[in-house]
This record gives C-alpha cells, sequence and structure tokens, in this order.
C-alpha cells in the first residue's frame, strides 16, 4: 500500500500503518474487516441457495420486479441468516484478540486495546489472576445479557411468524 501511495504521488513518505494511533485502529479494523467478509458471504450464500425457487417464480407471475422480489421474498427468508450472521460477528468483534494480538499487542500506546487484551494482560502477563478472573466474568455476564436482549425477541418475532 505503501508502494502505491508514494508511486502516485498520495504521500511524500511511507506510513507507519500499525505504528501511527489513528493508522493502526483504521488497520486493524480493515484486517478484522477482511476477515468477516467473506465468512459472512459463506454463510449468505448457503442460505440463498436453501430459498425455494418456487417463491420466485410466482413473484415473476404476479408480476414483481426484482427490487420487490429482493425485498418481499429474499430478505424476509434470509431473516434467520441476517440474525445469526449478525450474533455470531458481534461476538467475533467482542473476542477480538488474536488480530491485536498479532499486529500491535495493543498499541501504539493503548490505541488498539479490547477487553479481551485487557483481561489478558491483567490476568495473564501480570499475573493478577484475580482481577482478570473478574473482568473475563463481568465481562461474559455483560456479552450475555446484551446478546439476549437484543437478538433473542428479534428471532423470537420471526418464530411467531
Amino acid at each position: 500500500m505503501n508502494h502505491f501511495l508514494t508511486t502516485f504521488g498520495f504521500v511524500e513518505s511511507p506510513l507507519l500503518w500499525l505504528g501511527d494511533p489513528s493508522l493502526a485502529r483504521i488497520s486493524v479494523i480493515a484486517a478484522v474487516i477482511s476477515k468477516d467478509v467473506w465468512f459472512s458471504a459463506l454463510l449468505f450464500l448457503v442460505a440463498r441457495q436453501n430459498l425455494p425457487v418456487e417463491l420466485y417464480e410466482e413473484g415473476k407471475v404476479a408480476g414483481a420486479t426484482p427490487w420487490q422480489a429482493l425485498r418481499y421474498i429474499t430478505l424476509p427468508l434470509l431473516r434467520p441468516a441476517i440474525l445469526y450472521t449478525g450474533a455470531i460477528l458481534f461476538i467475533f468483534s467482542l473476542q477480538a484478540f488474536d488480530f491485536i494480538y498479532a499486529l500491535t499487542r495493543g498499541g501504539p500506546g493503548f490505541a488498539t486495546e479490547v477487553a479481551a487484551l485487557t483481561i489478558y494482560r491483567h490476568g495473564v502477563r501480570y499475573g493478577n489472576y484475580e482481577y482478570g478472573i473478574a473482568a473475563a466474568t463481568i465481562w461474559s455476564l455483560l456479552v450475555s445479557v446484551f446478546v439476549i436482549t437484543v437478538f433473542a425477541p428479534a428471532q423470537r418475532r420471526f418464530v411467531e411468524r
């Protein structure tokens, strides 16, 4: 990326992608997004392939445009996959330890610090096991309560229909 940016004159000198706090955040976010996009695409591809073709044929006979077929057939039928993928990606984002630890170890400074890295740092690296266990327990409870209060009602509404 630095070669491209300097060759075409966008920047004068190479950028420190993982050394500058604002660029480190962007770099970590880009790495996580590039990983999660393919995972999500695979889940949606499988879900889309399992949709009944007959509904689209009936929609065509009824005069539905492609936009209407997407809005009234595809999206409602993909709702469980959308909710599942959203919940999984949310949980993955809360567990974002490996990418950040491998790329920046939470730095520069604390620019890319996340809860999992803080729990690791205090609980394992500094040997403050009680703090690490308490922080992990509280974090797990908060995440569980959030997932139950946000995703469970949405799933329940879908099942009731």
